[in-house]
């Protein structure tokens, strides 16, 4: 995977990934902070036939993708779906991360307010936004998308 460094903060950072075929079922990494929240996204995510690992906080989410069967940076994992505010590191921060190291996996970034900032570092390096609350259709069908994108990869 191939990627072109950002020249400044407002540049978008440019991932091509190579096609792949999604794991089956797809493996989806989900992170928040917030217990119940991260049930919710846990329990629906697997009703919908992903395999789900949960990360409780920003450094769960960080020692999962760098100590288990999910990374080569993200060569076991299909969609990462992650709250932006944790403790330790942001969600945001966790994609950034992943894209300074050319790793292409999709990001799903969840929020209660979403400001102007946020969108502008979120389309600099690839991410979806999804604003809380959001409705279950909301969900399900970005997921979808996100991995269907993955998938289709020319």
């Amino acid at each position: 995977m191939h990627g072109s460094s950002p020249s400044s903060s407002s540049s978008r950072i440019t991932l091509r990934p190579t096609r792949r075929a999604l794991h089956d079922p797809p493996r989806v990494l989900v992170a928040d902070d917030d217990r119940d929240t991260l049930d919710a996204l846990v329990e629906i995510l697997r009703l919908e036939g992903y395999d789900v690992q949960p990360a409780t906080d920003g450094g769960r989410l960080l020692v999962a993708l760098t100590h288990s069967e999910l990374c080569g940076y993200a060569d076991g994992l299909d969609l990462l779906v992650s709250d932006i505010c944790m403790p330790v590191c942001s969600g945001l921060q966790i994609v950034e991360g992943l894209r300074a190291a050319h790793c292409a996996v999709p990001a799903l970034l969840i929020a209660a307010c979403i400001d102007e900032r946020t969108r502008q570092k979120a389309a600099r390096v690839g991410a979806t936004l999804l604003e809380k609350p959001f409705t279950l259709e909301a969900l399900t069908s970005t997921v979808a998308d996100l991995l269907a994108q993955r998938s289709n990869v020319q």
